[in-house]
């Protein structure tokens, strides 16, 4: 389980959590930081369709997650970062992004 966080002088907390700590309750607001894309146009094409169609939970999200090949990370009003070699990959780089630029 990942977790770290950083309390702003006027109180706000942001954090950067793992899949597994969406999962418990009692968070006030969730934003996205980035998404992880498969690196081909098809399979992108294909993944946002999926995710649009049945959201980040469930299922179908999970078997996108297994998705084999190269992988891309699109940082939300930032850069695209890549392309990695897999999505462990890509989300060890998101992180390391984030804690440098946006922490």
């Amino acid at each position: 389980m990942l977790l770290r966080l950083v309390v702003k002088e006027d109180g706000t907390i942001e954090q950067i959590v793992s899949e597994e700590m969406l999962k418990l309750d009692g968070a006030e607001t969730v934003r996205r930081a980035s998404n992880v894309l498969p690196l081909g146009i098809p399979k992108r094409v294909a993944f946002k369709a999926l995710r649009r169609v049945f959201g980040d939970k469930g299922r179908v999200s999970a078997w996108t997650r297994r998705w084999r090949g190269p992988q891309i990370v699109e940082i939300i009003d930032g850069p695209t970062l890549g392309p990695f070699h897999s999505r462990t990959e890509a989300l060890v780089r998101e992180v390391l992004w984030l804690e440098n630029n946006r922490f």
